[in-house]
């Protein structure tokens, strides 16, 4: 939480919904990318990157799911910099990353078809997870001594 002085006084900090954020420092969430999807007012710190893209080139999510992919992954541990646990992308490193050059109707088509997957893998998670529960109620119930009747 911050105030809203400090809020106010930092513009370039100040994320809007449909900015694209991209964690750029540390080795453990460098090139985490997400869509930001809400109205409230908020703040990147330091480690996040804001990215805005030409709407007119570019579908934001179709962007997202790129950098969700080898392909824009590479890109992210081709260009840190730094050793170890400090590494970081620089904004001129995330400027000059390469992106497909598809018309947008494409874009959108890919951006659906990446959804209808990821929900079907929803479907899979909820189902193993059921199947987790199932064998540990069998194995609880095969140690839990059970009083018998003579």
């Amino acid at each position: 939480m911050v105030s809203v002085e400090f809020y106010d006084n930092n513009k370039k900090a100040q994320l809007r919904n449909g900015d694209i954020v991209m964690a750029s420092t540390g080795k453990v969430s460098l090139g985490k990318v997400d869509l930001v999807e809400f109205e409230d007012d908020a703040i990147a710190d330091g480690h996040i990157s804001i990215i805005r893209i030409d709407d007119t080139k570019y579908n934001k999510q179709f962007f997202v799911y790129f950098f969700r992919s080898i392909l824009g992954a590479f890109q992210i541990e081709r260009d840190f910099t730094g050793a170890t646990n400090q590494i970081d992308l620089y904004p001129g490193q995330i400027e000059a990353f390469l992106i497909p050059d598809i018309p947008l109707s494409k874009q959108a088509k890919i951006v659906e078809e990446i959804k209808l997957q990821l929900d079907s893998q929803k479907d899979i998670e909820i189902k193993i997870a059921q199947k987790q529960d199932k064998i540990s109620r069998i194995i609880e119930d095969a140690i839990i001594l059970k009083p018998t009747h003579d």
